[in-house]
């Protein structure tokens, strides 16, 4: 113990003279002090003691709420730097994203239509010298003008899915799992058929959906998987689970994971992986209902 004139070194663990450390309602603890050498307190003692309680009560706060704040400030930067990569992250996927369309129109549709094109005109001449070809050539162009359609709409379907604008997340997963070769159960809990939901949390529970179910056909060998959506008022929680292979999540890079998480927190959610050799994979997030974009 702290030696004090006029006080017992040894005489603080009895104390004669208590005044509590009070801040607001809280109590956060009392001074003590052992009995005089020479004889008892006063009531100016106790006043003296009781005003330095409430300067040291305020002093300890302070000194709390000053580690609360540097704590939370550098929580904040934290946030703020994940969410400028996040955000550098998207722009260069994008970008990315942009040049693949660029490329595969070039490379892809737009020499189907110019293919078409010259078909076309072979099917003209044909027809003006009434060749019998004509009719195998107008054969072929359909099959042509078909799978140009195709190709446009897979493309259309990989920026953001018709279904999903026009009839809602739920119906445009279903259009999703219905093209896939395992057998994919979808569970709802909240979200009724038809019903609309905010257009970033649309987009990304949706796009987590489809990247969920692309990796577990692309990794896991899995048979059935199953794709959960369930709605609170003001949260929805999407999850892709299935029986596969599974993985350990801390020794895997994916491209397609982390551009996902960047397009879950960009909307102000959170993704979780859940997985381990052997025992399946689940890929879940929690979006805030009143989604708030970062960009």
């Amino acid at each position: 113990p702290i030696g004090v004139a006029g006080i017992e070194p040894d005489a603080l663990a009895t104390p004669a003279l208590t005044a509590p450390l009070v801040h607001g309602e809280e109590r956060i603890g009392e001074i003590d002090c052992g009995p005089k050498r020479y004889g008892a307190f006063s009531t100016q003692d106790q006043e003296l003691l009781t005003a330095i309680g409430l300067q040291a009560a305020l002093a300890i706060r302070n000194t709390a709420l000053t580690a609360e704040l540097a704590e939370r400030l550098a929580e904040i930067e934290h946030q703020t730097q994940e969410l400028t990569a996040s955000r550098t992250r998207l722009v260069q996927a994008e970008e990315a994203g942009r040049r693949r369309i660029e490329r595969d129109i070039h490379d892809g549709v737009q020499q189907q239509l110019v293919a078409l094109l010259a078909k076309l005109r072979l099917a003209r001449n044909q027809i003006g010298r009434g060749s019998e070809q004509a009719a195998t050539t107008l054969a072929e162009l359909q099959e042509d003008t078909r799978q140009a359609l195709d190709d446009l709409r897979e493309l259309a379907r990989g920026i953001h899915p018709a279904v999903l604008s026009d009839r809602g997340l739920l119906e445009a997963i279903e259009a999703r799992v219905a093209r896939l070769p395992i057998d994919v159960r979808i569970e709802t809990d909240g979200l009724a058929r038809g019903t609309r939901l905010p257009e970033a949390v649309e987009g990304a529970a949706y796009f987590l959906a489809c990247e969920g179910l692309a990796n577990t056909l692309k990794y896991s060998g899995a048979k059935h998987a199953c794709v959960r959506l369930a709605t609170t008022p003001t949260r929805m929680q999407v999850e892709v689970a299935d029986d596969g292979r599974g993985f350990d999540p801390a020794g895997v890079t994916r491209s397609g994971l982390r551009g996902l998480a960047d397009r879950i927190e960009a909307v102000g959610g959170s993704l979780h992986i859940i997985s381990r050799p052997g025992e399946g994979t689940r890929v879940s997030a929690e979006l805030p209902l009143e989604a708030q974009t970062h960009g």
